[in-house]
């Protein structure tokens, strides 16, 4: 044994013989035996796989007299590592398949002595050995592997989950899309290996930071070119659409992004030639060097950004625009009035009061000029001057304000605090609210208007000076460490998947891998309904749709509703106080208009809407009125509405809620991109990732509060309570907002609120959605009538002052003797009820 040893080591002190690649092959080592974020080294070998016609969406293909009909044998250098098997071809080293370890994985002899059967939820794959003793060496050492590294993959998880608990992690919740970009660009900017970015509509022209004081600098597409040019290798997924259907155009976003850089890959998919043509990719994810990742209901796209105070006009500089005879390199001089901008949330009072500039034409020959160009010239010194000073007091004031970086990922970061650094930067500076937030197709109203020509990023789609932006209300979530590890390998799985459907033989497009755990510092209704039945006071509920029915009834298959009818029949029964706050948009975002051709899409999600909420014997509220008088006094539906100044206008528009939230008992919340219908809820339509985030650490109990509650859950709905009511810089109601659960909170708060913004907006807008209006001809009428905002401006100005925060009620009775379904005359009745729910 000895001699032995000493002529391998002399072996491998040769550098020629050590490098030979069968000494390679006797010593079992790949090229990526050690790469440490891969996982320690294992066993690796040649072995042949077998490639037939049932592989074909992986590329590979048996061909027999120009059929795909015969399998056949490709030899293939085999790899284990604690997480996934890979498959290299030996001819040019590139990755030819991965094949990750999950709750499905199996390995089993076949009829040959000299062959293993490989299998997991995706796909089999069956390998030859050259004997019988290979074969016998390859099974240990994949169930050795799985004993020792694998086991958080292969052994189940609770709800069935990919991915299992991952006890003391760090999770940061984000509000709305103004903190929610910048921490994307803030961690974008900070990648070094790889970026992952998988969304339902993704527009490279967004701006993450904004106000835009750098120019193009923080627009997505630009952020991520400078990092594949800093060698960042970036994989972005994007659902394939059905063009007729949808104006989403990721074909622009493909070839923008992919004429940037090499390094910059983008799938579409699915492939609707394939007749895939209801399921969709509705995931939303960014992860970075799989250590850090995003998740929620945010895509990267127009209509997203927004920030507590949703406003509904966006002029950038000035809302007054000056028009006087001047040279156009001498600026105008402004009263004091025009140089404080205004907010358009709130209602100002105008003046004509404006120091007008004469200034006297020269004439080529006149000669004044010469001075009159020198002053000039003096006067553009002195301004690129001041805008290189402007720049640096910038950068340094976001030098100084760096630290609150920690302070917006915080999850107890206070709900009036939720600014981002750049708006606070500029506050410094006093030149907060002096820049256009919304660019060209960014400012959006998608009831008003669909998004069209996305290739002209830049241009306007609405009138800015006539239709106000529908603002957008959202949350998303920030991860890091092994939950962020779970995410990727969640991408890679979907990757791979689409890479071996679309582009399975360009090399250019590589299998993903995931990384090893050790080394770093569809289940979706059973989880919410696990989550409501398991509530002991209150649960809040923010979604896009609210569309469940009872089990056994036809159409819909989601069990939402009956863990709701459940849980609040058990309140009932035993007198016990319970609560269930659900915040929806109070109209779906499809363009068109009500009773009219082009509202049809509207109606028919609303008739979803409402047959699950409050219409027909089928739907909660009917259902629970069988037990108790009113059901409201456990659950609520209420929806977010604002208004502001549009032009010396006063106007309204409603807040759209997209967020996919569920927050239990201020202990547990499920975060992610999943929709309470059954596209998403069912698990074999739209892709979904949801996080559930259960607290550990808990606040002091105090007056008030009759529960512990956690850090992350309690800030969370505290600082969304306090949005929605109005309270982002109030202390008053503290005491009510520690514990919601309490009726006082629910009449003397909530519901008052509500109550009063909705007779307030009707009485000064007469809005829409309304209860007031039953019927098409109702509603023709309700909105003939002038309402007080056109009458009366001054008076609707003072009513406005009574309004508080967003929150309005749900209509019940809206449009409720009409029949919202799709009728015969309209193309949407031919299309599959799945569509719709």
């Amino acid at each position: 044994m000895a001699a032995l040893e000493s002529y391998l080591q002399s072996v491998l002190d040769v550098s020629n013989f050590r490098n030979l690649p069968e000494t390679l092959e006797f010593l079992e080592i790949g090229p990526l035996a050690f790469v440490d974020e891969l996982g320690p080294k294992t066993k690796e070998g040649f072995i042949k796989r077998r490639c037939n016609h049932r592989d074909t969406r992986f590329g590979h293909f048996g061909q027999f007299c120009g059929l795909h009909v015969c399998p056949f044998w490709k030899e293939r250098w085999l790899f284990i590592k604690e997480n996934f098997v890979g498959f290299l071809d030996p001819r040019h080293g590139h990755i030819d398949s991965i094949f990750l370890f999950d709750t499905g994985f199996r390995v089993r002899k076949t009829k040959r002595n000299d062959g293993i059967l490989l299998q997991n939820l995706s796909r089999k794959l069956f390998l030859k050995c050259e004997n019988e003793r290979q074969a016998e060496a390859w099974a240990l050492e994949f169930h050795l592997i799985l004993d020792r590294g694998s086991k958080d993959f292969v052994h189940a998880n609770r709800y069935d989950s990919f991915a299992p608990v991952r006890p003391l992690s760090e999770c940061r919740w984000i509000v709305d899309g103004a903190t929610y970009f910048e921490a994307v660009a803030e961690v974008l900017d900070k990648a070094k290996e790889e970026i992952y970015i998988t969304d339902w509509w993704l527009t490279p022209e967004i701006y993450l930071k904004r106000p835009t004081i750098h120019g193009h600098y923080w627009q997505l597409d630009y952020v991520l070119r400078r990092k594949a040019r800093e060698g960042v290798q970036i994989y972005i997924l994007l659902y394939k659409e059905l063009e007729v259907a949808l104006g989403i155009n990721s074909y622009h976003t493909q070839k923008k992004l992919k004429k940037m850089h090499k390094n910059i890959k983008v799938i579409r998919h699915p492939e609707v030639s394939k007749g895939v043509l209801l399921w969709a990719h509705h995931e939303k994810i960014v992860c970075v060097d799989q250590s850090y990742a995003f998740v929620g209901g945010l895509d990267l796209c127009y209509g997203r950004w927004d920030d507590y105070q949703h406003r509904l006009s966006d002029f950038g500089e000035f809302e007054k625009k000056l028009h006087v005879l001047r040279h156009p390199s001498i600026p105008r001089k402004e009263s004091s009035l025009l140089k404080e901008t205004r907010s358009t949330s709130s209602v100002p009072e105008l003046s004509s009061e404006v120091e007008m500039v004469k200034v006297q034409q020269t004439q080529p020959g006149n000669p004044e000029t010469g001075h009159f160009r020198s002053a000039v010239r003096k006067y553009q010194a002195t301004r690129t001057f001041k805008d290189i000073k402007k720049r640096l007091s910038m950068e340094a004031a976001m030098d100084e304000f760096q630290p609150e970086v920690e302070k917006l990922f915080s999850a107890l970061q206070p709900s009036d605090r939720r600014r981002t650094i750049q708006e606070m930067a500029l506050k410094a500076l006093g030149m907060d609210r002096k820049f256009q937030l919304w660019h060209g197709k960014d400012y959006a109203n998608f009831i008003f208007k669909d998004l069209y020509n996305l290739h002209q990023p830049y241009s306007d789609n609405i009138d800015r000076k006539v239709t106000p932006r529908m603002p957008w209300h959202d949350v998303g979530l920030f991860v890091q460490g092994k939950i962020a590890r779970d995410i990727a390998r969640h991408f890679i799985l979907r990757w791979n998947h689409a890479k071996a459907e679309v582009c399975p033989r360009d090399s250019t497009y590589p299998y993903l891998m995931p990384k090893a755990y050790a080394n770093l510092g569809d289940n979706l209704p059973s989880i919410l309904a696990d989550n409501i039945t398991g509530t002991i006071f209150r649960a809040e509920c923010q979604n896009q749709f609210f569309v469940t029915q009872p089990s056994g009834e036809n159409n819909i298959f989601n069990g939402i509703a009956d863990a709701l009818y459940n849980r609040i029949l058990k309140a009932h029964r035993s007198k016990t106080s319970f609560h269930v706050f659900v915040v929806i948009p109070l109209l779906p975002a499809f363009e068109g208009e009500l009773g009219t051709g082009t509202g049809t899409c509207i109606q028919a999600v609303s008739y979803w809407n409402y047959k699950s909420i409050c219409r027909g014997h089928t739907s909660l509220y009917e259902r629970l009125s069988r037990h108790m008088e009113d059901p409201s006094q456990y659950i609520s539906f209420c929806g977010l509405r604002t208004h502001g100044v549009l032009n010396y206008k006063l106007v309204t528009e409603l807040i759209y809620v997209h967020s996919k939230m569920l927050i239990a008992d201020d202990q547990v919340a499920i975060i992610g991109s999943a929709n309470i219908n059954d596209r998403s809820m069912l698990g074999r339509r739209d892709s979904e990732i949801a996080v559930v985030v259960r607290d550990t650490h808990f606040l002091e109990k105090e007056e008030g509060r009759l529960h512990e509650a956690g850090r992350f859950c309690y800030s969370l709905r505290n600082a969304i309570f306090r949005e929605h009511l109005g309270l982002m810089k109030s202390s008053k109601f503290n005491a009510e907002l520690r514990d919601p659960s309490s009726p006082k909170f629910f009449k003397d708060l909530w519901a008052k609120t509500a109550i009063n913004n909705t007779e307030v907006y009707e009485e000064v807008f007469r809005c829409i959605p309304s209860d007031k209006a039953h019927t098409f001809r109702e509603l023709k009428v309700f909105q003939s009538v002038p309402n007080l905002a056109s009458t009366n401006p001054e008076e609707a100005t003072k009513k406005l002052k009574e309004i508080c925060g967003y929150l309005v009620l749900f209509p019940f009775f809206f449009l409720c003797d009409e029949k919202l379904a799709p009728t015969l005359s309209t193309k949407e009745r031919y299309l599959p009820v799945s569509v719709w729910t």
